[in-house]
């Protein structure tokens, strides 16, 4: 039975979006003679190109509205993150965007719905796989939640909440979230991050959860780079836990790293040949 696929492509087109994840853009030197660039796409037409026929891709300019960010959400940021009001409002425009992406595969009733960030990278040969219903993420990167950099959500219930509740949940009933969060630790509790905002609306939408090792979810962002006339994809150390076995000692063999070692082994930056 063929599969109906379809690509949503949801992207802000304001001149210069501010987003916490593209802080650091194009030109910024992340170290001696390395230096951002784009990545390898310069046109949106070129993304649709690149997949098949039998593909629907549909792109959609989308400029987020301003909406208030609750006060505690941005003290909790605070604590741990500088400029933590411009963090909150990156997310909660995030948070839009999600919403966005279902409204342009509803119709779909999807059975698997697979999503990631404009800036994931996926490193290694995979076929998202699963059958019971809920949300398949990657095991790394949780900072006390829910990894909130990608995901494969399985049943339509699934994919709906997994992209709308962030923003309708987080957005205008924080005092949920807010609940949950007072109660989940004894002693000090970790800070109210993404990704644990994330873990606590999904379990106010009832939506189970399967942390899976990195083989089967092999993707994490990354950076284009250009070093002495080499483009690179660079992977930064706090996502260095995304990362497969394998893939580590693909990265410690060759390829470029800099910054200084840290505990996986590989230096603050570890980087690879990008693809042409």
């Amino acid at each position: 039975m063929p599969m109906n696929v379809r690509v949503a492509v949801v992207v802000d087109p304001a001149a210069a979006p501010v987003y916490v994840h593209t802080a650091r853009g194009p030109g910024t030197r992340l170290g001696k003679d390395v230096t951002m660039v784009d990545g390898p796409y310069s046109k949106l037409k070129e993304v649709e190109r690149d997949f098949p026929a039998s593909v629907s891709v549909i792109v959609e300019p989308f400029k987020p509205s301003l909406y208030q960010v609750d006060i505690r959400y941005v003290r909790e940021l605070g604590k741990n993150n500088g400029d933590a009001e411009t963090r909150a409002k990156s997310h909660v425009k995030q948070w839009q965007a999600l919403h966005k992406c279902w409204d342009l595969i509803e119709d779909m009733d999807p059975d698997y719905t697979l999503r990631l960030r404009d800036d994931d990278i996926v490193y290694a040969p995979w076929v998202p796989s699963g059958s019971a219903p809920g949300l398949v993420v990657p095991k790394c990167a949780s900072f006390g939640g829910v990894n909130d950099k990608g995901a494969l959500a399985i049943s339509a219930p699934a994919a709906k909440a997994y992209l709308t509740a962030p923003f309708e949940v987080g957005v205008f009933n924080f005092s949920a979230v807010y609940r949950l969060h007072k109660r989940s630790s004894q002693g000090p509790r970790q800070p109210l991050r993404p990704e644990r905002l994330l873990k606590f609306v999904l379990n106010l939408e009832d939506v189970s959860v399967d942390k899976v090792e990195m083989e089967q979810a092999p993707f994490l962002p990354g950076h284009f780079v250009e070093a002495e006339g080499q483009k690179y994809v660079c992977y930064f150390y706090s996502m260095h836990d995304c990362l497969t076995s394998q893939k580590v000692k693909e990265l410690k063999k060759k390829g470029l790293q800099f910054g200084g070692v840290q505990k996986s082994g590989l230096e603050r930056w570890a980087c690879e040949a990008a693809p042409q």
